[in-house]
């Protein structure tokens, strides 16, 4: 009687413990599908956001290459100006200071004597504040530039806020000389037709001079 109480037992025993062995194997199972669909999840995420990264980049180089092209295309326009073929101005530099807006202004004042050319602050900007430039022409143009191929004058700038001033009677009466440009009852003339070049090293401003 006791043995097959004792039977009874060890059986019982056996039973609950292939019970929890079951039980065990499919915690350790779900557990191991768990792992390896969070693997799966996060090397999924890993491949997107490479991904995106790859676009990101190809992008990038795209607006690049589009940037380079622009600048090139710019360039070649840009040296489309022979500075061969401008004149240097004979005229001689003198020093003083005022200022007028506009692109160019020349003021030619005959009761007073006073005669300058006054240069525009995007002027100024844009030959990155000169202390000296030399200035040449073609047939409709005033140019301006720190270097023009066969001129040895220069012209002293003078700065009056952000703009320029160069004090020269005789610049200015050789540019209305060579314009013909009419001072009849005004002091002043002011020009905005201007073309902008890179030449070499140097820029240049082509300004052209009209009634």
């Amino acid at each position: 009687m006791i043995r097959v109480k004792e039977n009874a037992k060890s059986e019982k025993e056996s039973n609950e413990m292939e019970i929890y062995n079951t039980l065990e194997e499919n915690t350790i199972i779900d557990v191991e599908e768990k792992d390896e669909e969070r693997n799966e999840s996060n090397a999924s995420e890993v491949e997107e956001t490479e991904s995106l990264a790859e676009e990101a980049e190809e992008a990038e180089e795209a607006e690049e290459a589009e940037e380079k092209e622009e600048e090139k295309k710019e360039t070649a326009e840009s040296s489309d100006f022979d500075m061969n073929e401008v004149e240097a101005s004979t005229s001689q530099s003198i020093t003083r200071g005022s200022s007028l807006p506009g692109l160019v202004s020349v003021i030619s004042s005959e009761q007073n004597g006073n005669k300058r050319i006054c240069f525009s602050a995007y002027l100024m900007k844009y030959f990155k504040n000169p202390v000296r430039i030399q200035v040449g022409f073609t047939k409709e143009s005033l140019v301006i530039s720190e270097h023009i191929p066969g001129s040895k004058n220069y012209f002293t700038i003078r700065s009056s806020g952000k703009k320029g001033i160069v004090y020269s009677s005789q610049l200015v009466d050789e540019i209305i000389g060579r314009f013909a440009l009419d001072f009849t009852g005004i002091t002043s003339k002011t020009f905005a037709d201007g073309k902008f070049y890179q030449v070499g090293e140097y820029p240049v401003a082509v300004i052209k001079i009209t009634e």
